[in-house]
């Protein structure tokens, strides 16, 4: 939304609704007083009136015709929705942490994008929250315990066509099917939008008919992976959430895929709103926010797959890109060290010596 949309009619209609809210608090408060032996309608008339007040300030965010901010709507059905956010958060993290905090440890498997060779791995993540190279900052990259070269094989087909055809969609969930045969365990298949997620869960779902196949939206998130750990050697197709915070070690689950490269989409207002703030400081909004942003989800896509010494496995990407692109080679490298192969019988191969091991 354009900050120049808040004026005449709306803005009219703004300083109405804030005014309401205002008087709404107030009389919430007032007869919050009055209330003595209700603790619940008490709770609840205070609790009313501090919503009031943040709504109040959420306003006020939209109001403001912040360059800092970007503002946006979203309509779903019946259903409208404002939201705004700061561009830049590295104004907030310096005013609010780094400049009031004597000493500040930031600790995350995926804070390094590590996908420049001549500049730090943290770079990425340094300049989003508004670390600055002149400041003392101590950098610590500490390597994983896992034997990612001897556990896992990442596997780069070349043979796919380019993500965003129904062909695509048709051949990978083919090569889904097949792997997940092969591979003596569960499969996750990770996608990046709700619409792969329904075309290749349909598909794969008549290629592996005799398979328990699981897709996000159908129960809750925890009973989906309830039913994923117990049966052993189910299919669980999922995307967004999915990507991170999941933790299924062992046998339950030995094949990760992932169906691309997991970009921004570009019509997205905040990445929009950041790309634009990128160019008109003189660099590159893809190079320099949407490949850095797809190699750290890349990288927690990736990280379902060992999560302990013992997990052996395959992580599959179905997106041809990283062979024809430039961008290709910095995303691999910022994914852990495993063996890396584009022909399947090197996979086959793999898989058949971890099952003589056991």
């Amino acid at each position: 939304m354009p900050h120049e949309v808040w004026a005449g009619t709306l803005e009219q209609a703004g300083h109405w609704l804030d005014n309401t809210l205002l008087d709404f608090g107030a009389a919430a408060r007032f007869r919050a007083v009055s209330v003595d032996d209700d603790f619940a309608f008490k709770e609840s008339l205070e609790q009313a009136a501090r919503c009031s007040e943040a709504l109040r300030d959420d306003l006020e965010q939209l109001r403001q015709r912040n360059r800092g901010r970007v503002n946006w709507m979203e309509i779903e059905g019946e259903k409208v929705a404002l939201s705004s956010t700061p561009v830049d958060l590295g104004e907030i993290f310096q005013r609010r942490l780094f400049e009031t905090v004597p000493a500040v440890a930031l600790l995350s498997a995926t804070l390094s994008t590590d996908t420049e060779e001549s500049v730090s791995k943290f770079s990425f993540v340094r300049s989003r929250l508004g670390i600055f190279e002149t400041e003392a900052v101590e950098e610590l990259s500490v390597p994983s315990p896992f034997a990612y070269e001897k556990n896992c094989v990442l596997y780069l087909p070349k043979d796919l066509p380019r993500p965003g055809t129904d062909a695509f969609l048709d051949q990978s969930a083919a090569r889904i099917a097949q792997m997940a045969e092969e591979i003596d365990g569960g499969t996750f298949v990770l996608t990046t939008s709700n619409a792969a997620m329904r075309g290749l869960s349909e598909r794969i779902r008549k290629l592996l008919s005799a398979r328990l196949l699981l897709v996000q939206g159908e129960r809750p998130k925890e009973a989906l992976l309830s039913a994923f750990r117990a049966n052993g050697a189910a299919v669980l197709v999922a995307t967004a959430s999915f990507w991170e915070g999941i933790d299924v070690p062992g046998d339950a689950l030995r094949l990760v895929v992932l169906e691309k490269i997991p970009f921004s989409v570009p019509t997205d207002p905040v990445f929009e709103a950041r790309g634009l703030a990128l160019e008109e400081a003189g660099k590159n909004a893809f190079m320099d926010l949407a490949v850095p942003q797809a190699a750290l989800t890349l990288k927690q896509g990736f990280g379902r797959l060992i999560r302990r010494e013992s997990d052996v496995g395959v992580v599959a990407l179905l997106d041809e890109r990283v062979h024809t692109k430039g961008y290709g080679k910095r995303l691999l490298r910022a994914l852990p060290p495993a063996s890396v192969t584009s022909d399947w019988s090197d996979v086959r191969g793999f898989v058949q010596k971890w099952a003589q091991r056991r």
